[in-house]
């Protein structure tokens, strides 16, 4: 395990060549924020492009695959590592990929690893457990090497244990300091005290045996039953006011003599009635003999602390005999603690690292302590979070190809141009949805003088639905060169492709069977919403439609064939025919209420003078206003036909007597296409 890098990054790839600039991209702008000579990052780059390209071109070259980079930076060195799960360049027999054979012996990548082992200053090539790494290493300074030779490093659980056993050390030493120093000065306090006391029962003593002018043996008994009673006192010397020696326990021969005069300054110069006098190893204390302002002399006592020591002494082995123990008691809890806590973010660590190489499906064990419970159980979430995401993701990618596929096909099934159709004018509104919806226009030529309109609309969504439209479309194409019936085209529309839909799915068309000549119009719908037809000389719009299911519903009771009914009606002088899908009425603006028909009739009322294509252009705006920045839902699709004035005198002449013989008259036919009940077709 390498030292903790400065920064990390891990990146995937598709195993595709032209990804490779977008990982040169990569490379380069992580590469970048590390001080690099020119020729350097070149050089790294090339070494990364290089490693790519065998991987992509040898290890993939049966199958697709992934390529992951991993950019470790260091304080003295950068690592880059190139991972795959392709066919290892590793021989079956070594344990070491020996790079400068493989370029000797011409095996397949073995110039690109040559070329990467010049230009980088360490390459090691590893493959574990069906994966395979490509480690590539450029120092930034000397100190790179000894970096990359560090594998010790430094665990969790050494730096808890080290910074613990630091933290309790500094906190014994800082106790034992404290307890010294309070012994120290408790045990000087109790000498102080002990000393005193002393000194002031002699000296109570003292002042007796002057008044009563006791002799010298009595004297000299005081003193030395004193010292023999206490080993701390090194001497007890009495004088009187002339420093005359009266007693010494230490040296009886100073009987009567002055006292030693530097001892007596010292004693002198520290002032009385009292005072405490530390002199090298030993000190004084001196108590006056009388009583209040009547001085008969002095007793001086001097003292050893070497008991003290020794007190100290014997203080400091209980201290260290207990600190020692506690060290012990402590590094055993600091392991316990360290095994305690750490086990647990090792196993967190792991999966992290786990995860970071993609690994999302195993999970942590919910053990351990309360905190560690929570945060196992939170990045078990986390990931399982993620990797539904990222299921998500994925399924959304292959929906937005499916849509992409559909639209296309969508596209492709929607006229490019409109043909010339003698005595008639088409114009045409297409504003697909963002959602495919399926809807489809076609303009048929069944020959020189008919032709079929078709608007139809499909239930399903995508690609299924483009493709359902798709047969749709062919098949109507077929069948309208062999029949002049809406009817009976839509009835084999449905017999052909009826077991090909499946459960659920249905389609909607309106098709209408145009002839130019008589102007007549024979229409059949497999349940679509009806068509507006406007009247210009009345004035007025109406709407017409034929009894129908439609095609591909699969129902035991009923029959297609029967249900389904066509009518005839005739155009006259600019005269509208307007067929649409239910797109266009349903469009709901900004405020949900929907489009609607009505303002569709109140603009051929108003516009009646325009042209077919001008009017579709006129009822698409107005759409698009209404729509506004609301969703459009569904595909907006509507043909518009316009009787013009070019059909031929002649051709009305010779059509009119067929007319007044084969056809009900307008108000015939109206007040049959407003009750589907009745069937109008020709054949019928």
């Amino acid at each position: 395990m390498f030292k903790k890098p400065i920064r990390e990054t891990v990146a995937a790839f598709p195993a595709e060549e032209s990804q490779l600039a977008g990982l040169r991209k990569t490379v380069e702008e992580i590469c970048s924020q590390v001080n690099l000579a020119p020729k350097e990052l070149n050089n790294i780059i090339l070494a990364v492009e290089e490693g790519a390209t065998n991987i992509i071109r040898h290890a993939y070259l049966l199958g697709d695959g992934e390529i992951r980079l991993k950019v470790a930076i260091f304080k003295h060195s950068i690592i880059l590592s190139l991972f795959d799960t392709g066919k290892s360049f590793q021989p079956p027999d070594k344990t070491k990929l020996d790079l400068k054979k493989m370029a000797d012996t011409g095996r397949k990548g073995g110039l690109g690893f040559y070329l990467i082992n010049k230009v980088m200053d360490h390459v090691d090539y590893y493959s574990l457990e069906g994966e395979n790494e490509l480690r590539m290493t450029k120092f930034l300074t000397d100190k790179g090497e000894k970096e990359l030779e560090w594998s010790g490093g430094v665990s969790l659980r050494v730096k808890f244990s080290a910074w613990t056993f630091l933290i309790i050390l500094i906190l014994v030493a800082g106790a034992y300091l404290y307890i010294d120093s309070q012994s120290k000065n408790y045990i000087q306090s109790r000498l102080d005290k002990m000393v005193d006391a002393l000194c002031n029962s002699i000296a109570s003593q003292a002042y007796g045996y002057i008044i009563n002018q006791r002799s010298d043996v009595e004297f000299d008994e005081l003193v030395v039953s004193y010292q023999r009673a206490n080993d701390v006192l090194l001497s007890i010397v009495i004088i009187d006011n002339k420093g005359e020696v009266l007693a010494d326990s230490h040296d009886p021969s100073q009987l009567h003599t002055i006292y030693d005069p530097q001892k007596l300054k010292l004693i002198m110069e520290t002032g009385f009635p009292e005072a405490n006098t530390p002199h090298g190893n030993y000190a004084f204390v001196t108590r006056k003999v009388g009583l209040s302002g009547n001085r008969l002399g002095s007793v001086i006592m001097e003292y050893s602390s070497e008991s003290m020591e020794l007190q100290l002494r014997r203080a400091r082995q209980i201290i260290l005999i207990v600190t020692g123990i506690g060290l012990l008691i402590g590094i055993t809890g600091i392991y316990l603690l360290s095994t305690y806590f750490v086990r647990p973010i090792g196993r967190i660590v792991d999966r992290v690292r786990r995860f970071s190489q993609g690994d999302l499906d195993s999970q942590l064990p919910l053990v351990g302590a309360g905190e560690f419970y929570e945060i196992s159980r939170a990045l078990n979430e986390l990931i399982m979070r993620i990797r539904r995401d990222r299921k998500n993701i994925i399924e959304r990618e292959i929906l937005h190809k499916e849509m992409q596929m559909a639209e296309e096909i969508q596209k492709a099934l929607i006229p490019s141009s409109l043909p010339t159709v003698t005595g008639f004018e088409i114009g045409t509104i297409y504003k697909a949805a963002r959602m495919v919806g399926g809807d489809l226009f076609d303009i048929v030529q069944m020959d020189d003088h008919t032709f079929a309109v078709v608007v139809a609309d499909v239930s399903g969504k995508g690609v299924p639905g483009s493709l359902v439209m798709s047969m749709v479309r062919t098949v109507l194409r077929l069948e309208a060169r062999g029949s002049r019936s809406a009817r009976d085209i839509l009835i084999k529309v449905n017999d052909f492709v009826a077991g090909d839909i499946k459960q659920g799915m249905f389609v909607t068309i309106l098709l209408a069977v145009i002839d130019s000549r008589s102007r007549k119009i024979n229409f059949a719908s497999a349940g679509h919403n009806p068509m507006i037809y406007y009247n210009s000389r009345k004035r007025e719009a109406r709407f017409l439609n034929a009894p129908g299911m439609p095609v591909g519903i699969k129902a035991d009771h009923v029959d297609f064939a029967k249900a389904m009914k066509a009518a005839e009606i005739k155009f006259e002088e600019n005269d509208f025919l307007l067929i649409y899908t239910d797109g266009v009425t349903e469009g709901r603006g900004q405020h949900e209420n929907a489009y609607g028909t009505e303002r569709i009739t109140d603009m051929l009322t108003e516009h009646d003078d325009k042209t077919a294509m001008e009017l579709a252009e006129l009822i698409e705006s107005d759409i698009i206003r209404f729509i506004g920045k609301a969703d459009q839902h569904d595909d907006i699709t509507m043909v518009i036909l316009k009787s013009n004035q070019a059909i031929a005198g002649r051709d009305s002449d010779r059509t009119a007597d067929s007319e007044k013989d084969e056809n009900p008259d307008r108000q015939n036919i109206d007040s049959v296409t407003l009750k589907p009940g009745q069937d109008q077709s020709p054949e019928e």
